[in-house]
């Protein structure tokens, strides 16, 4: 503790920094304050220093990370409903604010500092899976279905742990008063995925028993939440993972054969089982997917099963794309370019509840054209090469968490989705030396694989 006080008195702006590591449990007007408070303090306090950098450093680094961002604010310059745009902008600023200052107007981002972020967003994680339980259990406590009103608490969480996520999303957040914290069940548990991730790699360095008993209550919860895409990055990333880490070949025979044998028992239960819970259903019946894609209207209605919402979503998104492949429709004028499609296939509750694309890629197609997609590609392909030459695993399966989770949700049009990328990809970065990997005018720096 007395080292991080040392360090904010030395570095003001990393105590705003280190607060907005706690996002998940705050306010959206706390998060708001904070970042304007850590970008303010982190300009004025390294302004002379910034401006040096900007002039003698390379533009490279803010170009790759921030240049989708920058292209979908010149995509304001043609869409029509200027004020949707000006919010979609207002909410993505950090993607723009937190390269350039921790690029240019920083003090160097240590491995001690590093650290200290990850263990506060570590704590951050836990302390919201507590509030959320401890929250379910106050909602769920007056209903007379659930008979928790004269029981023990070993009763009440029990209960809890039985009932599933979306029955408790329903009774604690979509059917009672508004809450001031942020629920979404695939933000939540990309959150708590990171989180198992950084315990991996503290496993094979150190606290090895406790940093077991968070995975084992981390990986619990996860599977609680049932987010699809965030489990399968769990059933088939995370063995990888532990994988890489592993030095002996006996180590990693061992581990695989392992793999193996619960990947056959898990093939056997899912034969055997008679009933699927719709969601993963849909995920694999693969083949009628497919179909879907092919065939997506039959005599002006889906030929696919209603409960697949998805699926009307992309194809609207689709057919919109198809009209302005080129620039786009604008960022303001996403959802009015589907409006219509909506009302045409019989997707009336589309316009209703606003469904967006359900799909980052899409969306930023959809809003800023080919030249935005091709950009955002470069970030992706360019940070992960970046991850693997620097040897840092842990970067490398942040970037594939992060990635894949745009295929299922719009990640970076909220708040915290856009906190959750700023703060750390950046971080990483600069944690790293980060430089151009084809950079001409200025030498490599060695490589920290801490």
């Amino acid at each position: 503790m007395k080292n991080i006080i040392d360090i904010i008195k030395k570095d003001p702006a990393f105590g705003f920094l280190l607060v907005l590591c706690f996002y998940q449990l705050m306010p959206f007007f706390v998060i708001s304050l904070s970042t304007i408070l850590f970008c303010v303090t982190s300009i004025i306090l390294n302004f002379n220093t910034g401006l040096k950098k900007i002039k003698q450093k390379s533009k490279l680094p803010l170009i790759i990370n921030s240049g989708f961002y920058l292209l979908l604010i010149l995509s304001l310059i043609y869409t029509s409903n200027l004020n949707q745009g000006f919010k979609e902008i207002q909410k993505g600023l950090p993607l723009l604010l937190f390269p350039i200052i921790f690029f240019y107007f920083s003090k160097p981002f240590t491995v001690v500092k590093k650290n200290i972020l990850i263990n506060a967003f570590l704590l951050s994680t836990l302390l919201f899976i507590i509030y959320t339980y401890g929250f379910f259990i106050y909602k769920l406590t007056p209903i007379e279905k659930y008979n928790l009103q004269e029981t023990s608490i070993a009763n009440k969480i029990f209960t809890i742990i039985k009932t599933p996520f979306n029955e408790l999303l329903y009774h604690g957040i979509y059917n009672g008063e508004k809450v001031k914290v942020f629920f979404h069940k695939a933000y939540i548990s990309m959150n708590i995925l990171f989180c198992v991730f950084i315990l991996i790699d503290k496993i094979f360095r150190k606290n090895k028993i406790f940093n077991l008993l968070l995975i084992g209550l981390f990986c619990f919860v996860l599977i609680h939440y049932f987010s699809i895409t965030n489990l399968i990055i769990l059933i088939l990333f995370t063995p990888i993972l532990i994988f890489t880490y592993l030095k002996k070949i006996k180590q990693k025979a061992v581990f695989f054969i392992s793999m193996l044998l619960i990947g056959f028992a898990g093939y056997v239960f899912l034969q055997k089982k008679n009933k699927i819970d719709g969601d993963i259903s849909i995920f694999l019946n693969i083949r009628e997917t497919i179909n879907f894609l092919k065939n997506p209207l039959y005599n002006g209605e889906f030929n696919y099963r209603k409960n697949n919402i998805r699926s009307h979503i992309l194809y609207c998104h689709v057919e919109s794309i198809k009209k302005n492949p080129i620039i786009g429709n604008g960022i303001g004028d996403v959802f009015d370019s589907v409006k219509e499609c909506y009302q045409s296939v019989g997707f009336p509750n589309g316009i209703k509840e606003k469904f967006n694309s359900h799909n980052y890629y899409v969306f930023l197609w959809c809003a800023g054209g080919f030249l935005v997609i091709f950009f955002f590609f470069i970030l992706l392909l360019y940070n992960f090469i970046f991850g693997i030459r620097k040897r840092h695993t842990l970067y490398v399966f942040y970037l594939i968490l992060f990635f894949v989770n745009l295929l299922a949700e719009n990640m970076l049009v909220r708040v915290h989705g856009i906190l959750f990328f700023s703060i750390f990809n950046t971080l990483f970065c600069s944690s790293l030396n980060y430089l151009p990997l084809f950079e001409t005018n200025y030498k490599y720096l060695k490589y920290n694989n801490d």
